[in-house]
């Protein structure tokens, strides 16, 4: 019996078997289950499928460079307004961390924050702020940090600097942080993800850990929500910003989310994983997946190099429109540092250097001697 209804095939997808049943009694146990199984092993997803959301095929491009924006209308009046700064894979603690790019992007996320002057600042980390301990092997020969602790701790003085120049650029907003592990987030299977936001509770910093996923209100307070999902992402494409297994993983999730947020669907995916900055792939109508940008040079020597674009991406809401926006460091940056051989001796010293900027400013607090 063929699934030529779209509506019925998402109901598949989105109901329980019992909840399919009373609408479609027609349907077999078995005929619901079978056509599950053949739909998340991709055997119902191709272009000759009946269109719809779900019957979509993916469609491997980017619909929108990831050095340019783009804007969405989401209302007719312009209201309250949210930024959200998503960034993750900045690895802090690896011999190949591109800090400058880093710090460049941060710069130019407080100039826009300046510019756009919003009533709520949020930032978002998608895992991998760390470079972890015990990752791979012979991690510790490639770590300027061998113990994971001050990874965190160099993690955590890195988002204090950010939300006191985003402060001081806007005195009048709120502004909190959220982050989810990646899979550097871990240290001989210790959360370090858990722990950021305990030292940044110490540090005076509003921020929640949300485990490995967590849907975010792009939208201001009062305002119609605008959600996204983060994740950290998985898998591995030498192609494309994302992995095929993740995008037929995330369009999954998406619609098993779509059924607990109250009437509002999840509209854009954040992720992380490859270090590939881009905006705007399309999972179907209306619903797109972003990836941040990684700062980590590829140094290992069974790996290819890596030309992949860092940054972080920001969305601008204003109640009438969202602008999704790549923030990119300046080229010249990236290839001074990617041909700086001396980059792990200089990535040392900043360490250190940082960390005892952390242990001066707990001795300042009373937490240390």
């Amino acid at each position: 019996m063929e699934w030529s209804d779209p509506q019925e095939r998402e109901d598949a997808l989105t109901l329980s078997w019992g909840e399919f049943r009373k609408r479609y009694p027609h349907r077999t146990r078995n005929g619901f289950y079978g056509f599950r199984a053949d739909w998340k092993r991709g055997l119902r997803r191709n272009p000759n499928d009946v269109e719809g959301d779900v019957e979509r095929p993916i469609v491997l491009s980017t619909t929108v460079p990831a050095t340019e924006q783009a804007e969405f209308p989401v209302g007719s009046k312009k209201g309250a307004k949210k930024l959200t700064i998503a960034f993750g894979d900045t690895h802090l603690g690896d011999q190949g961390l591109l800090y400058e790019c880093f710090l460049e992007c941060r710069q130019a996320s407080v100039d826009l924050a300046k510019q756009q002057k919003p009533d709520e600042i949020e930032l978002a980390l998608v895992g991998d702020g760390a470079s972890g301990r015990g990752i791979f092997r012979n991690q510790e020969l490639r770590n300027v940090l061998p113990l994971a602790q001050p990874q965190v701790l160099w993690l955590a003085w890195e988002i204090k600097d950010w939300f006191e120049a985003l402060r001081s650029a806007c005195p009048k907003a709120t502004a909190t942080g959220k982050n989810v592990h990646g899979h550097h987030d871990f240290a001989m299977g210790e959360n370090l993800a858990y722990v950021l936001p305990i030292v940044l509770y110490l540090f005076g910093i509003p921020w929640k850990y949300c485990g490995r996923q967590a849907v975010l209100n792009l939208a201001a307070e009062g305002e119609t929500p605008f959600l996204a999902l983060i994740e950290h992402g998985y898998g591995h494409s030498s192609y494309y910003a994302n992995s095929y297994a993740q995008i037929r993983g995330t369009w999954q999730e998406v619609l098993d989310m779509d059924r607990r947020n109250e009437g509002h669907p999840i509209q854009r995916v954040i992720a992380g994983h490859t270090h590939w900055l881009n905006i705007g792939h399309y999972l179907a109508p209306g619903r797109f997946l972003d990836t941040v940008g990684g700062f980590q040079r590829q140094d290992r020597m069974n790996l290819p190099p890596t030309g992949r674009p860092a940054g972080f991406i920001a969305y601008a809401h204003d109640g009438k429109t969202m602008t999704v926006k790549s923030i990119t460091p300046k080229q010249e940056t990236v290839d001074r540092l990617t041909d700086d051989q001396a980059l792990d001796l200089r990535n040392g010293a900043l360490a250190f250097q940082q960390l005892l900027r952390v242990r001066e400013y707990l001795q300042e607090k009373g937490l240390v001697l």
